[in-house]
């Protein structure tokens, strides 16, 4: 991990205002190791999507499938089929995705050079394909796209598109996780990692560890609120939403 790391989601001055303590280059944890665990959470964070990433050409194979039974991809009681003569489902690499955009199935066969058609999303006369809709804590999210119209053969490197993946949480609950996650870390750094605590008198070090059990369990509580609140766990429900 970088020293210089450039934080995304929260600072230094968000883990001074939770813990009430300083934190600087003298300090211990200093301003360095702060950092790191910084960006530590955050990289933590951005890999399980609580943000949103670009992505663009990305292609994808189209596997032969069976009809979906999972009774969570049901639309209106009529089950949708990942292949069958009426739609072809199919999941994208990185779920769950906020939008597509310039998806493209190739047309030409292994020995020959792609030809990329373009495809339109629906409800809409002359369209291809709608995207599928789960139901999580933040939103409506994308998980799959179902092609009624022109669907990918089955095959490698039959699909291509762009497309924005991520939960897309609020900025404000990002900022908020991630400075409370790294306090908490900071917390115990300082307080039940040390040694000075346990050489002060009866009591300084009641005070100390009163200060400490108090702020970090306010702390824990706000983890555990946004958790409950904004972060993915089972999703709710289906549906195809244009």
């Amino acid at each position: 991990m970088s020293s210089a790391y450039n934080p995304a989601f929260t600072e230094i001055s968000s883990i001074k205002a939770l813990t009430g303590e300083e934190i600087s280059d003298t300090s211990d944890p200093n301003t360095a190791q702060v950092l790191q665990w910084i960006e530590q959470i955050e990289k933590e964070m951005i890999a399980k999507g609580y943000y949103t990433e670009s992505l663009t050409g990305v292609i994808i194979d189209v596997p032969e499938g069976e009809p979906v039974r999972d009774t969570s991809l049901w639309i209106y009681d009529d089950p949708i089929y990942a292949s069958s003569s009426s739609g072809r489902t199919i999941a994208l690499p990185n779920t769950p995705f906020i939008s597509v955009a310039n998806v493209q199935r190739n047309l030409q066969g292994y020995e020959q050079t792609p030809d990329w058609e373009d495809l339109t999303e629906g409800p809409a006369a002359g369209s291809d394909f709608l995207i599928i809709k789960r139901k999580y804590k933040a939103g409506l999210r994308g998980v799959a796209l179902f092609f009624y119209r022109n669907a990918p053969g089955i095959g490698y490197q039959r699909l291509k598109l762009d497309y924005v993946w991520g939960y897309n949480l609020p900025s404000t609950v990002l900022a908020e996780y991630a400075a409370a996650r790294v306090s908490v870390m900071f917390l115990y750094a300082k307080y039940m990692r040390k040694e000075p605590i346990f050489n002060l008198n009866i009591a300084g070090m009641r005070t100390q560890l009163n200060k400490f059990t108090e702020v970090h369990q306010y702390i824990l509580d706000r983890i555990e609120l946004i958790e409950l609140e904004w972060l993915p766990s089972e999703y709710i429900g289906a549906a195809l939403l244009p």
